[in-house]
């Protein structure tokens, strides 16, 4: 049997033109395809403005010169006549000026242990002025088997909850070890009248057991008194108003505003502190889920905190709310901030 012979397939003819060889141009100039081209932009009417011409210097001359000197003479004069018309004994001297400035701003604090107990000892080594606030230096050391965490859970200045939560100073003391850490004080705590030194704090050191990831016990409040420690302070709304709402030594006073604002001071005038969240809220009657605006906050005994919320935009605008008329509320409390003993009070209600 013959094989059939079969015959090459001629490729089809490149269909584009080819590529230019050696830097050879294409013949065939490039045009545009109709379609795409667009009518030239017409010119827009820019002002035409004159060429810039520089202005000559004025020459000064002597009789100009002559004015000032004379003005100049005339001040200096009157500044002369005006300061020595003052009162001498208005002058403070260097020596007041210093002490003035030292009752505003100097403050100390002697090293002391301010907890012992669980193996674990914690000092406080002083304090000094920043420009936004104070910074407390404590040192930990921990004798404990446990590799322990600690955060300052929630402090007071001068009486005062600050808004500071448990992010504020943290520091990780494995066992048998050492550490140096700092408290930094914001000036938020000043909101209540004219501003003062910190004379005493209140603070709460909860420890962790970095193994666990638990709680393993706290400090209790512990009070640390500075050089300008006078007295505690107490505070009350203005007016003298007496608390809508008292429960086991707790005085609340809460307010509204037309900015769809409240706030609510509450004084804690029992002997334990106090850890809280707000619930089962409502604005004129409509149901409002307050979420975290107020959660897990802390009151110690002795001790004011004001805690304040927005109505959301949204909210106003879903029930048709032109004015802020009335708000309720309930609080959840943990005394000691334990869970276990947890318990909720009546609905606190309050009326423009």
């Amino acid at each position: 049997m013959s094989k059939k012979r079969l015959e090459p397939v001629q490729p089809p003819q490149n269909q584009y033109p080819q590529q230019p060889q050696g830097g050879q141009q294409y013949q065939q100039p490039y045009q545009q395809n109709p379609q795409y081209q667009q009518p030239p932009y017409p010119q827009a009417p820019y002002p035409q403005y004159p060429p810039f011409q520089p202005q000559p210097k004025k020459k000064h001359t002597a009789r100009n010169i002559l004015i000032g000197v004379a003005a100049v003479f005339a001040f200096l004069v009157i500044v002369a006549i005006g300061s020595g018309g003052e009162d001498k004994d208005n002058e403070e001297t260097p020596e007041q000026e210093t002490t003035q400035k030292e009752d505003v701003v100097s403050v100390a604090i002697d090293e002391h242990t301010v907890y012992e107990g669980h193996g674990v000892k914690i000092d406080v080594t002083g304090i000094e002025k920043t420009s936004r606030g104070y910074e407390v230096s404590f040192y930990f050391e921990n004798n404990s088997t446990l590799n322990l965490g600690f955060n300052v859970h929630a402090y007071a200045v001068n009486g005062v909850m600050s808004k500071d939560g448990i992010y504020t100073m943290d520091t990780d003391v494995p066992a048998g070890k050492k550490s140096n850490n700092t408290l930094r004080v914001s000036d938020e705590w000043e909101s209540f009248g004219e501003e003062k030194p910190v004379e005493y704090l209140d603070i709460l050191f909860w420890a962790y057991d970095n193994d666990k990831y638990f709680k393993e016990f706290d400090t209790g409040v512990i009070r640390i008194e500075t050089s300008a420690y006078h007295d505690d302070y107490t505070y009350k709304p203005e007016g003298g108003q007496s608390p809508t709402y008292q429960v086991n030594g707790i005085d609340v006073y809460p307010s509204i505003n037309d900015e769809m604002r409240f706030s609510v001071m509450m004084v804690n005038n029992g002997e334990q502190y106090i850890s809280f969240d707000m619930d089962s809220g409502s604005v004129n009657d409509w149901a409002y889920d307050l979420g975290i605006q107020v959660y897990d906050e802390f009151l110690f005994p002795g001790c004011t905190g004001v805690y304040e919320g927005k109505i959301s935009s949204d909210f106003v605008e879903e029930n048709s709310i032109t004015s802020f008329d009335k708000f309720s509320f309930t609080l959840d409390i943990r005394p000691s901030g334990e869970y276990t003993e947890s318990y909720s009070t009546d609905s606190i209600e309050v009326k423009k």
